[in-house]
């Protein structure tokens, strides 16, 4: 999945909510091996739960992400022009 994913140029989003965290640090490492980016999400519909962030950002400093590999912590111009 994750090759095919990286050929693609897809995202992968590193979810905060407790109900939503479908990638843990090790897959989002092995995700990271095929060269994937990412965006931290909070599935926030209360603005209470925009608090996710932190288990979101856990993830991926676990995972040993760099600011480079994700997308929301990018500047704007490395986030808005294509993949």
């Amino acid at each position: 999945v994750f090759k095919t994913a990286a050929e693609r140029k897809v995202l992968m989003e590193i979810n905060g909510s407790p109900k939503r965290q479908d990638l843990s640090d090790r897959m989002v490492r092995r995700a990271a091996s095929f060269g994937l980016r990412f965006s931290l999400a909070t599935d926030a519909h209360k603005l209470k739960d925009f608090n996710r962030m932190q288990w979101a950002l856990g993830v991926a400093r676990r995972a040993g992400l760099s600011a480079g590999q994700v997308v929301n912590a990018s500047a704007w111009s490395a986030v808005s022009s294509p993949v």
